[in-house]
């Protein structure tokens, strides 16, 4: 019983630690490669109205429209011009505020990297 209990928590700690490398890296590579532009907000994406759905052209010139991952226009309103960030290969998966995914990186991390840390010294602390 102690091998399971050992690989569950070495597993659980490593998938925290890897899902935590993953965000920073999606955040690298939205600051090496990411394209800036100007965007509008064209409506609410949350009951609460604090994140809002936004609408830019690319550089190719499809319309995209899509919404913050973070609740981070607390004033805008709809019509307020934004600045927008997207990478060039998925403009809709990828299209955010400036800023929105590093603050994600910035709560993330040490969070991420203490929990899944402390799960895999646990996880090999358990083996006997």
């Amino acid at each position: 019983m102690d091998y399971l209990d050992a690989i569950f928590w070495i597993g659980a700690g490593g998938f925290i630690i890897f899902i935590t490398l993953a965000v920073w890296y999606r955040w690298l590579r939205m600051r090496n490669r990411g394209i800036r532009t100007t965007g509008v907000i064209v409506g609410l994406a949350t009951p609460d109205r604090r994140s809002k759905v936004f609408e830019f052209v690319t550089a190719d010139g499809a319309v995209i429209r899509s919404k913050s991952s973070l609740s981070a226009f607390y004033s805008s309103k709809v019509g307020t011009r934004i600045d927008i960030t997207y990478h060039p290969d998925d403009p809709l998966e990828s299209a955010d505020r400036p800023g929105a995914l590093f603050v994600a990186c910035l709560l993330i991390t040490p969070i991420g990297l203490m929990i899944g840390f402390a799960q895999l010294l646990y996880g090999i602390d358990l083996l006997p």
